[in-house]
């Protein structure tokens, strides 16, 4: 016979419920950015007020969409650094083509997408191809291309015209709500289903996670890496030409410290550094916290300097919350 209690029978499938909703990788994440959201909502009233949460919504994809594409890079095992410079030098030179040459806006916009795959392309190139690692590539293309948009500039920002229908197609609003956030959405589904679905995206997986094996397997490694750093690249110029038709203008100084954020928001949900693991789920509830940490210390007036100590600080607890939650060992 058996003994159990109808009471206890209950608790132990409860209990199973709980463990196996856990077991998902994307859980944790998810149950790291409520809880953030719950306490944010305490410590300050205006925290949830719609105003508030339309800034955040509004801004957030400039970080979000830099962060989507280095999640997939990260997951092939390679790192760019360069993402800041790509998200100044695309855009800028955009601007120039639609304003001072008299080019549409939609071919401006066009080649500057076409100029941050090519970055990317380079990028991925240099680094399979010449064997540099990926670290030092990057840290010498972020030097050189923020060079040439402040040669270009002369330091003076590049006024581009807002009310372009190119600008409104991405920064425009569908009853009140911000298209871009919409675009990073649509862009991180079209990323999680290439890296959960396609062949791609399982190759990246095995690439960044065994070199050894996915070359035995047959796996193009070197293209599986140049073609992810050419989506960064494509993604990070995309994200710079939203802030341009978000601002009116192209700055020589945009983009930086973005690669490090970018980093961050992919850590934070939970990608490994050291690559094979990572989903664009936890990368977009990453961005979440990174934009909310942000906004929270903006309306707490707290000094500007705190960011960097806060999502530092985050960023470790995210981490261990991530191990304790999901069971992790070494």
């Amino acid at each position: 016979m058996d003994n159990k209690t109808p009471k206890s029978k209950n608790f132990n499938s409860t209990t199973l419920e709980i463990r196996r909703i856990l077991s998902y990788k994307d859980i944790s994440i998810v149950i790291i950015t409520a809880v953030l959201y719950l306490i944010f909502s305490l410590i300050n009233n205006k925290f949830l007020t719609k105003q508030n949460q339309y800034i955040i919504i509004k801004t957030m994809p400039e970080l979000g969409l830099v962060a989507v594409g280095m999640t997939t890079l990260i997951i092939a095992g390679e790192f760019d650094l360069s993402v800041g410079s790509t998200f100044a030098f695309a855009p800028y030179i955009m601007a120039v083509l639609s304003e001072r040459i008299g080019w549409s806006g939609f071919i401006s916009f066009v080649i500057c997408i076409l100029i941050g795959i090519a970055i990317g392309a380079i990028n991925g190139s240099i680094t399979v191809k010449v064997g540099i690692p990926s670290f030092i590539t990057t840290l010498g293309t972020m030097m050189a291309w923020r060079g040439a948009v402040l040669l270009i500039s002369s330091g003076f920002p590049q006024p581009f015209q807002r009310d372009l229908p190119i600008a409104k197609i991405f920064i425009g609003s569908i009853s009140g709500f911000p298209i871009q956030f919409l675009w990073f959405i649509f862009t991180a589904i079209v990323m999680w289903i290439i890296l959960e679905n396609y062949r791609f995206g399982n190759w990246t997986y095995v690439t960044g996670g065994n070199r050894q094996a996915a070359v035995a397997l047959g796996i193009p490694v070197d293209l599986v890496k140049i073609v992810n750093f050419m989506v960064l690249g494509g993604l990070s110029a995309f994200a710079g030409a939203i802030q341009v038709f978000r601002t009116g203008s192209g700055y020589a100084i945009a983009g930086q410290g973005i690669e490090l954020q970018a980093i961050g928001a992919t850590v934070i949900g939970g990608t490994l550094l050291a690559g094979g693991s990572g989903t664009i789920v936890g990368t977009v509830m990453g961005t979440i916290i990174i934009f909310t940490v942000e906004n929270i210390l903006i309306l707490s007036r707290a000094p500007g300097f705190w960011f960097q100590t806060f999502i530092g600080v985050t960023i470790i607890l995210a981490v261990s919350a991530h191990v304790f939650i999901r069971g992790r060992k070494k």
